[in-house]
């Protein structure tokens, strides 16, 4: 799978695309600017993403739109609880920071099971 990784913290982005690449999959990114995020996905082909949801100034709410508006499954990787991410994200995939290279795993394994079964 191609996976882009949408995070701000220019460190964990780097860390993010280590497991990701360590599982097999092709990484797209990863950005820590949102605004490329958008970029990259209006232009590349990607099958998932890892969404951090605190971003600043363009929302994760604008990112995780243009995902759904072309089928992109994704996870949000936030230190925030699943109570406080907000209604938007409420049935999303979530991941807590600090996240944990197992919780990455089952992210990705849970999106590719979705993927599959959309056929």
């Amino acid at each position: 799978m191609r996976i882009l990784i949408v995070e701000d913290e220019f460190i964990a982005a780097l860390d993010l695309a280590e497991i990701v690449k360590s599982f097999g999959h092709e990484v797209v990114g990863p950005v820590w600017v949102p605004q490329s995020a958008i970029d990259l996905i209006r232009s590349q082909p990607i099958d998932a993403a890892l969404l951090d949801i605190n971003l600043g100034t363009i929302t994760a709410i604008s990112i995780a739109d243009e995902l759904d508006a072309r089928g992109v499954p994704y996870a949000v990787v936030t230190a925030y609880s699943p109570e406080n991410i907000g209604v938007r994200f409420k049935d999303a995939r979530y991941v807590s920071k600090p996240f944990r290279v197992a919780d990455i795993k089952a992210a990705i394994k849970d999106i590719a099971a979705s993927i599959s079964r959309r056929g």
